[in-house]
């Protein structure tokens, strides 16, 4: 690291030490996905055969979806500092408050899912909601160049057109990551850097990174680990370990002045002395999994014995023969007529 640069090496180096540091608080995000999306019937301890008739609760699911809508989301405000005590101070502070709230209208609204509210369920889920502000060029259209043999009114037709469409974009996104995806500065006193570590489909790398080499030889529809490492002056890009910024030494100056995600701390977990963020970082389904189970494999084993009461299995005479190898002593299904051979009752 030179002159508070780090290099592509020291971003890989921090990448794999805080995904150590944080692999035992992700494993409890992995839980956490687990209980939220049913997925413990085998931990209710029923016996095998009785399984296919087990009941898992919704109580989790419906805990995170309650916790999701008490979170205020449509009546967000945006303050602004003024500059000064003048009538021009006032008006751009105005105007600038009056973008932030449209900017957070039109990104609820042209999202597929709304960002704030997936941030608000991962917040009451895994005790921690993220949220990434970046500005994407892909959505600011370039100025176009004049054609030759073009008449300025053409041009000027198309340069008014050009201006619509540009004016009507909004090049600023916010989005949601998913905690499981992000690794935050492990130490203590402030936060440094962030690093977020998702897979993509190799073709969609391929296609947004046209100088990219494919260093691991994927096919196109392989999933590649991406890498994005920023500081407040910093950032640096990578596909399979290897710099995708056209930039000397892959790693780029951003000019932001600020790290792009805001990290949302439920604030159900603790601040413990050694910064463990499995005691931080704290859902509200967490330290309710045992009476998930419990309160499953009752309703389970109620509604099983309420079935053989009311739907007793029968035995009846049949003609197989005298045969008794193929007797079974309990029905499959219950309420069903069990034949037996002739002469057994």
């Amino acid at each position: 690291m030179k002159n508070g640069k780090p290099s592509v090496e020291d971003v890989k180096r921090l990448r794999d030490k805080t995904k150590e540091y944080y692999q035992d608080v992700h494993n409890e995000f992995e839980l956490d996905d687990q209980y939220h999306e049913l997925d413990f019937l085998s931990l209710l301890g029923l016996p095998k055969e009785l399984v296919k008739d087990g009941i898992v609760l919704p109580t989790a699911r419906m805990l995170i979806d309650m916790y999701t809508d008490h979170v205020d989301l449509a009546n967000a405000r945006v303050s602004i500092n003024k500059k000064g005590v003048t009538g021009e101070a006032s008006d751009e502070a105005e105007l600038l408050r009056k973008f932030g709230l449209g900017l957070l209208y039109r990104t609820g609204i042209e999202s597929e899912v709304s960002p704030f509210r997936m941030a608000a369920k991962h917040q009451g889920l895994y005790g921690l909601g993220v949220l990434k502000t970046v500005w994407d060029a892909d959505r600011w259209p370039d100025k176009p160049e004049k054609k030759d043999n073009e008449g300025d009114k053409e041009y000027a037709e198309r340069i008014d057109e050009f201006r619509q469409t540009r004016n009507s974009q909004l090049p600023i996104v916010i989005r949601e990551v998913n905690p499981r995806c992000i690794y935050p500065d492990y130490s203590y006193g402030g936060r440094q850097f962030v690093i977020e570590v998702q897979e993509k489909v190799c073709f969609d790398v391929m296609e947004k990174y046209k100088k990219w080499s494919n260093p691991k030889g994927r096919a196109i529809d392989e999933k590649v680990t991406l890498t994005s490492f920023w500081t407040n002056e910093y950032r640096c890009e990578l596909a399979d370990d290897e710099p995708i910024l056209q930039v000397k030494g892959g790693v780029a100056k951003h000019n932001y002045g600020f790290i792009p995600y805001v990290l949302i701390d439920s604030g159900l977990g603790n601040t413990s002395y050694d910064a463990d963020p499995v005691k931080r970082y704290v859902g509200i389904i967490r330290y309710l999994r045992q009476m998930f189970i419990s309160e499953s494999r009752n309703y389970s084993l109620r509604d099983i014995t309420c079935k053989k009461g009311a739907l007793p299995w029968y035995t009846l005479e049949g003609d197989a023969g005298t045969d008794t190898t193929g007797i079974s002593i309990l029905a499959t299904q219950y309420g069903e007529a069990q034949p037996l051979p002739p002469g057994v009752k």
